[in-house]
């Protein structure tokens, strides 16, 4: 008894099959060219190490985050999963920023805790994202972060 794999094929598949034969070989060509061209390519352009997709989003990530906050004035509003707002405090005075409780025109950066509220509008803390949006269309350059970027920018000295 012949199993499925080594039964002959009946005779209008192996037709169809070999009408298709140019195609196929047509194909197995343009594959040979495109593999040797990337070969030629890869040696020109040397790539390294393969990354994971996982890797690639991770740098591409870091790199949209240009955040210094050396020299920095710096103001938290909201609850933060990492720790009380003096905990925060102390994080980024670690890197040589200084921190305000206020958002006025001297901030640089206000931080936005993880933790926020819908109802941010009704809360003392998002009087202080109001007024930093207020500023910002004053023209005043003032960054304003979640939590995450924060603590993606600061990865290294938690």
């Amino acid at each position: 008894m012949l199993s499925a794999s080594t039964a002959p094929l009946p005779r209008s598949s192996f037709n169809h099959a070999f009408n298709f034969m140019p195609q196929l070989l047509a194909m197995r060509e343009a594959n040979a060219i495109v593999n040797r061209e990337f070969l030629l390519f890869a040696e020109r352009y040397p790539i390294g190490p393969m990354k994971t997709i996982a890797e690639i989003r991770r740098e591409n990530l870091l790199t949209l985050i240009t955040i210094d906050f050396k020299d920095n004035l710096v103001c938290f509003t909201g609850e933060f999963l990492y720790g009380t707002r003096a905990a925060c405090e102390r994080l980024v005075l670690k890197v040589g920023a200084m921190c305000s409780d206020s958002v006025s025109r001297k901030i640089d950066i206000l931080v936005i805790g993880t933790r926020v509220s819908p109802d941010w509008v009704h809360t003392s803390f998002g009087r202080k994202i109001q007024r930093a949006v207020e500023l910002q269309d004053e023209g005043h350059a003032i960054e304003i972060i979640s939590e995450r970027k924060m603590m993606d920018v600061l990865q290294k000295f938690v």
